[in-house]
Formats: C-alpha cells, sequence, structure tokens
C-alpha cells in the first residue's frame, strides 16, 4: 500500500487501523461520560485548556486519545482519532 493510499484510508472503516479504532469506539460506548470530553476535543482544530472541559476523566489519556501539554492544553493524541472520531461521535 502506497503512504498515499494509507494516508487517505487511514480513518476509514475498512483502513488499515480499523480494528483499533473499533475497539476504542466500543469502549467510549461503555462508559458514555467520556464522549462529550471527547467530542469536544476532536471536533475543534485548537487545542482546548482542559480548564474549559470541565471534569475530564484521565482515561482518554490513558489510553491514547488525548494529549495534554504543559500548559493543560488538550488535543487528540494523534490525527487519526480527531478524524476518525469527528464524524463518529
Amino acid at each position: 500500500m502506497s503512504l498515499e493510499k494509507l494516508l487517505k484510508t487511514a480513518a476509514k472503516e475498512k483502513g488499515v487501523y480499523a480494528d483499533h479504532l473499533r475497539h476504542l469506539r466500543m469502549f467510549l460506548a461503555k462508559h458514555p461520560e467520556l464522549v462529550t470530553p471527547f467530542k469536544n476535543i476532536v471536533t475543534t482544530d485548537n487545542p482546548i485548556h482542559i480548564r474549559e472541559l470541565g471534569q475530564i476523566d484521565f482515561k482518554l489519556k490513558g489510553l491514547g486519545l488525548i494529549k495534554i501539554d504543559d500548559n493543560d492544553n488538550v488535543q487528540p493524541g494523534c490525527e487519526l482519532y480527531r478524524q476518525y472520531f469527528k464524524v463518529r461521535l
């Protein structure tokens, strides 16, 4: 598979990361309290200050779904997560 094709299909249901992404989506379905904070994170292109999210569960961080920088700004753990979950939450 070419890099171009990989990048184009990675966030799709039949992409190379499909099983991993579905597993994470199932986890979120079992923990609905995490969905709204995570949705707020993936639907914006700019990092969000953790204070603006209210009570955030660090399960998201433990799963790698988010990353928090030294200034307490939160963003998706990677662009793949943003692309995939932006349309599925």
